[in-house]
């Protein structure tokens, strides 16, 4: 059930071993991230700069995990991420992702902490939090529209 905007659609894991890397003692990692964020991670474990791009290019976009991966949950941005499908996209045929939360179609709220089978929309009782991330993708909607 991959490319779907809940849960199972777009989770996928990620393993990362470095022995010498001071990544400390194996363990699960439950901050939301994307593949962007992997360009970002290597160049800090490598040591090497993070090259400059244009704002348009996702490559460069993502956060270093070396906080996460160092077990250094503070030292990492609280964001969101948008999950897009889609030959053609379409507005709101999304996921924004935020912690605990996930917006799906710019309507449906759940509490995946909660209700890991997303099965109970709390967007009416939350609209705290629904509001803030349909604002969020509003904003990161305009930016890809012109390039649709």
């Amino acid at each position: 059930s991959k490319t779907q905007y809940y849960e199972g659609g777009h989770r996928v894991p990620c393993w990362v071993r470095w022995p010498n890397g001071s990544l400390g003692k194996p363990r699960d990692v439950n901050t939301p991230t994307q593949n962007t964020d992997l360009f970002p991670t290597l160049c800090d474990l490598c040591g090497v700069p993070r090259p400059q791009g244009d704002s348009k290019d996702d490559l460069y976009r993502g956060d270093s995990l070396v906080p996460l991966l160092r077990g250094l949950p503070k030292g990492f941005s609280d964001r969101m991420l948008v999950v897009q499908y889609g030959q053609i996209p379409k507005k709101f045929e999304s996921c924004v992702i935020w912690n605990r939360w996930r917006l799906v179609k710019g309507e449906e709220l759940y509490d995946v902490e909660a209700d890991r089978a997303q099965s109970n929309d709390v967007a009416a009782k939350h609209q705290q939090v629904v509001k803030p991330m349909r604002d969020y993708y509003e904003r990161w909607w305009k930016g890809v529209e012109p390039i649709l």
